[in-house]
């Protein structure tokens, strides 16, 4: 069965309008991580982990109080794949979806279509095509066509994972 992550680990650097993460803000009265929590607690899932750290253990609880399927909060890695890696540990045996905490607006439909899709492939990610214009530091144009933006939702197998870790 599929587990569920959160990944909430982010310190809200580049937000610059509060001293809070933005996974944590409020809006409409809620956190930003319940909308990514209430689309992901309406899937197959078995449980779902939140990667944040212990400092936020307050918010934590009072998730866990609202959304039973809430397990453990797992400790997040330097970077975004560390925390990854430290789910995937976490969850050994078992397939693993992530969705980041403040990409809420990502359905429950789409994150189904993963589920169901895993059954094919090891590994599966959102993927967006580069609209922008894309230079490399140097100010080089770099062609846009052969570069893809990945983000969550991603799903790994059990068996991606135990290769991985």
């Amino acid at each position: 069965m599929v587990v569920g992550v959160i990944l909430a680990g982010g310190k809200g650097v580049r937000t610059k309008i509060s001293s809070i993460p933005k996974q944590f803000l409020r809006i409409k009265g809620r956190y930003v991580i319940e909308y990514a929590l209430q689309n992901m607690v309406a899937l197959p899932v078995e449980y779902i982990d939140i990667v944040m750290s212990e400092e936020y253990s307050e918010i934590f609880s009072e998730l866990k109080s609202k959304y039973p399927l809430i397990r453990k909060i797992i400790h997040p890695g330097e970077t975004r794949i560390g925390s990854i890696y430290n789910a995937l540990l976490n969850n050994q045996g078992k397939d693993v979806l992530f969705n980041d905490a403040a990409r809420a607006i990502v359905s429950s439909g789409v994150m189904k279509l993963f589920i169901d899709t895993l059954k094919s492939y090891d590994y599966i990610a959102y993927e967006h095509p580069i609209v922008d214009y894309v230079t490399d530091v140097d100010f080089s144009s770099l062609d846009r066509r052969k570069f893809k933006l990945y983000s969550s939702p991603e799903i790994y197998s059990k068996n991606l994972s135990e290769s991985i870790i």
